[in-house]
């Protein structure tokens, strides 16, 4: 099944880095010179996708007048608003579900910035290889994973993988593989030195749209695509797609992440990175730059 279609949940409020979205909403804070969400978008345009649906709501007239109709960015952008009744990821792609139809789509969170690999092992960026594994497998959906080191993700939205899953689990193996997330274990009790966690991208089958419609919501009010993962027997295959080395996808929402990457992108400024670079060297080193 060809996946062209994408949807982008944007109806958040930011709360986590208020007060900078008391004013701006947190997809168009910008991560060097281009706000986030433009980031995600030409990333999907890269993947094949030709049609977002953008999910919004709060100061949504900033997101809608910026994109418009997504002919600058290489894509048609419509846009849905998201009513108070369902909240969360799944709940921003149920409002989508009519223009989804019955084709396969990518969910992509704003939050998650995806930058230049620090290695050019795979000709294929994440989001082409998630593309790829879905479109040549018969499968419900398939979650972007990175392992990531067991101390790391307690308390993280770790996916279980059973210990029947051979060696095709291996963090050492980068092809896709199938998972368990009928009976996850806690984090701290899965004996693994690395487990996986998504990293904000999934994609999905049609048919995951009546699943979110029967998957209970959460204590928090919202409904989540990796919950309605959940409530998919093994023989429906969920799968996972593994990041390669020195590739990242980093969730800007809290102040932390969102300075280090916002850091990241002025050094990597192809016009203003070496300068940016000299005056930060000088200012941790004592020497002042004027």
């Amino acid at each position: 099944m060809r996946i062209c279609k994408a949807v982008i949940p944007a109806a958040g409020t930011g709360s986590r880095l208020w007060p900078l979205t008391a004013t701006v909403p947190k997809p168009m804070l910008p991560i060097g010179r281009t706000p986030i969400l433009e980031h995600v978008i030409s990333n999907l345009r890269m993947a094949g996708i030709e049609e977002v649906m953008v999910v919004v709501d709060f100061r949504r007239d900033a997101i809608m007048d910026y994109f418009g109709d997504g002919k600058a960015l290489g894509v048609d952008i419509s846009y849905v608003v998201q009513g108070p009744d369902l909240r969360g990821s799944a709940g921003a792609i149920l409002h989508a579900a009519e223009w989804i139809g019955d084709s396969g789509f990518m969910f992509a969170s704003p939050d998650c910035y995806m930058g230049k690999p620090a290695t050019n092992a795979s000709p294929l960026t994440a989001l082409q290889r998630l593309v790829a594994a879905f479109e040549q497998r018969s499968v419900m959906a398939i979650a972007l994973t990175e392992w990531v080191p067991r101390q790391m993700a307690v308390g993280a939205p770790a996916l279980n993988i059973p210990l029947i899953a051979s060696t095709a689990a291996d963090p050492q193996d980068r092809d896709p593989f199938p998972i368990d997330l009928s009976a996850p274990a806690p984090v701290s009790e899965s004996g693994r030195l690395s487990v996986l966690v998504p990293r904000g991208y999934w994609a999905l089958s049609p048919d995951m749209l009546d699943v979110m419609r029967r998957t209970p919501v959460g204590p928090d009010g919202e409904v989540r695509v990796s919950s309605a993962a959940r409530l998919v027997t093994p023989t429906k295959a969920v799968w996972a797609a593994p990041m390669w080395p020195g590739e990242c996808s980093v969730d800007i929402g809290d102040w932390s992440n969102f300075l280090r990457i916002s850091a990241l992108a002025a050094v990597q400024d192809e016009e203003y990175g070496p300068e940016i670079v000299k005056f930060v060297s000088g200012e941790l080193s004592g020497h002042r730059l004027s």
